[in-house]
């Protein structure tokens, strides 16, 4: 039984839990695991939300925000919901591997590009990853690609090493691939004066009026 799971026990016996029973989800998830600690052909189920410190991480790095409070700013914590299924597998050509499914969605705030107001911005992403053991990452079939059919899909393609899996890395990789790294409070937001960075939305100055 996977150590990070002693709640569940359908899901770590079948395949699939019996017609009528509710797979019952784990909130506690290390960032890194180990393979062996998953049983074969089993799917577990998590559920994380910001009271797991990697996930929390992730939203501090969404927020970019260090003094929000401190200038009187309206601010709202981020906050962000992973759902994970993962299961253990053993398949030639692939050997042992973790096939991994998931969602997230967060909603946070961070400073618009422009003038540096608190923007509520919002993601969401879903994905598919499989994690193949290093020692084919030379392999020609898996050496300059980004994903591998497995499990009867088009997978994202990870590699472990000595059975650990960078769980955190590849949901990191997966939510930064989806957030518009260009918060605007305003499509037409006028930003800050450049030369002496008033708020250009909000007030005028000398330098705005002379261009």
């Amino acid at each position: 039984v996977c150590q990070y799971s002693p709640i569940i026990v359908i899901h770590n016996l079948t395949k699939k839990a019996p017609k009528g029973v509710i797979m019952l989800a784990n909130s506690k998830l290390e960032g890194e695991i180990q393979i062996n600690d998953f049983s074969h052909d089993s799917e577990d189920l998590f559920e994380l939300d910001g009271s797991t410190g990697w996930v929390a991480d992730q939203i501090r790095e969404l927020e970019n925000i260090e003094d929000a409070e401190d200038e009187g700013k309206t601010y709202n914590p981020g906050k962000m919901q992973v759902t994970l299924k993962i299961q253990r597998k053993s398949k030639k050509p692939l050997g042992e591997h973790l096939v991994i499914r998931g969602k997230l969605n967060a909603s946070y705030m961070t400073p618009c590009v422009r003038c540096l107001e608190l923007t509520a911005m919002s993601v969401e992403a879903k994905f598919s990853s499989c994690f193949l053991h290093n020692h084919l990452e030379e392999a020609p079939e898996f050496k300059e690609t980004a994903s591998v059919f497995a499990d009867n899909e088009e997978m994202d393609l990870y590699f472990y090493d000595k059975g650990q899996v960078d769980l955190k890395e590849m949901v990191h990789e997966q939510l930064f691939m989806e957030v518009d790294q260009l918060a605007l409070h305003d499509p037409d937001c006028k930003g800050l004066c450049g030369q002496c960075g008033v708020n250009l939305n909000t007030e005028t100055c000398a330098h705005s009026q002379e261009s």
